[in-house]
């Protein structure tokens, strides 16, 4: 598990240490972590799947005091077990099948007192590290801004909506006018635009207008651009057919 303490230098700048390895949080500290993460901005999470994401290793937390007060996750949307579930829904074989791991990027949120410290982008970048890879990759989808800045700083890449409609419907797509998020299966009104432009650099991220958007990100482009072709190739090019299967996961 990924576990960290802050602690407090002697100029009174911060640095996270590992918690030791027997270090539990109590089920008291994963039920007042989700009242602390209630926000609109955050899609709601229990407490049992906040403690079963870091268990599984795929959230990052930071301790002070026994106190949760910093949390990063990601989120499977592209595994093996995912793998054999779609080639059944498709009537295909498991070597037809692009075989990387994606990884979403998930929720992530600091108590007010320890935000711009940069606690959470430490998080999230021991996470990255584990799914940058040969044959592991991350996306986001964010709404409005979201974790678009953190991403930035993490040097991924800000993607086309109209482009990669394969992988990108991964996380999930627009249909009959809302928008399908497909690892939590919310469904919002469409109240934002996707975005349709090139990657933002320094001066136009700053300009840019990022409550208007739903932003698509992508932790290496080369291999969102290959795999995308490859799935493509794989449904000839039928996206319904593939989002359909897409649907049936569970």
């Amino acid at each position: 598990m990924l576990g960290f303490k802050i602690e407090i230098c002697p100029d009174f700048s911060i640095k996270l240490g590992l918690l030791p390895k027997e270090y539990r949080p109590k089920q008291t500290d994963w039920k007042n972590l989700e009242q602390d993460m209630n926000s609109p901005v955050i899609t709601p999470i229990p407490d049992w799947k906040l403690k079963n994401r870091w268990l599984d290793k795929c959230a990052a937390i930071a301790v002070y005091n026994n106190k949760i007060v910093s949390y990063s996750s990601i989120i499977p949307s592209y595994n093996e077990h995912k793998r054999q579930l779609l080639c059944s829904y498709l009537d295909i074989k498991n070597n037809q099948i692009p075989t990387i791991d994606i990884y979403e990027s998930a929720s992530g949120w600091t108590d007010p007192k320890w935000r711009l410290q940069g606690i959470n982008k430490k998080l999230r970048n021991k996470l990255y590290e584990k799914i940058d890879g040969i044959n592991k990759m991350g996306m986001s989808a964010c709404y409005g801004q979201g974790a678009s800045p953190v991403l930035f700083k993490c040097h991924w890449t800000l993607i086309s909506w109209n482009e990669y409609r394969f992988i990108r419907s991964l996380l999930g797509w627009i249909e009959s006018e809302k928008y399908f998020w497909l690892n939590s299966k919310k469904i919002n009104s469409i109240d934002r635009e996707p975005y349709c432009g090139i990657h933002l650099k320094d001066q136009k991220y700053e300009q840019h207008d990022w409550n208007r958007y739903y932003h698509i990100w992508t932790q290496n482009l080369e291999t969102t651009q290959q795999v995308n072709t490859q799935f493509s190739k794989l449904m000839n090019g039928d996206i319904r057919a593939w989002r359909n299967a897409l649907k049936r996961l569970p």
